[in-house]
């Protein structure tokens, strides 16, 4: 490994998340796949109606608990992605 700041994984300092997720999301989370059709729009109005009924306040738990969300062509296109 060449010697660069970037490649060192002690580099960059992660604070730990401000919150801790609810509980089994999965379970009441709706699920978005592209290949059944569902408009963009319409699981967003989906997903955040299941964040307000679950009580999940903290926007650092919104931003995390929507990948959780994807399934199908748009979760493998997703978790392709660099980190």
């Amino acid at each position: 490994m060449e010697n660069r700041p970037w490649n060192n994984l002690g580099a960059v300092h992660m604070t730990p998340p401000l919150h801790l997720l609810p509980k089994h999301p999965k379970k009441w989370l709706p699920k978005f796949n592209h290949d059944d059709g569902l408009p963009a729009k319409e699981h967003l109005h989906n997903f955040m109606l299941a964040i307000s009924l679950n009580g999940v306040i903290e926007k650092d738990c919104v931003v995390r608990l929507f990948r959780y969300t994807f399934e199908g062509s748009v979760g493998f296109w997703y978790f392709s992605l660099p980190a």
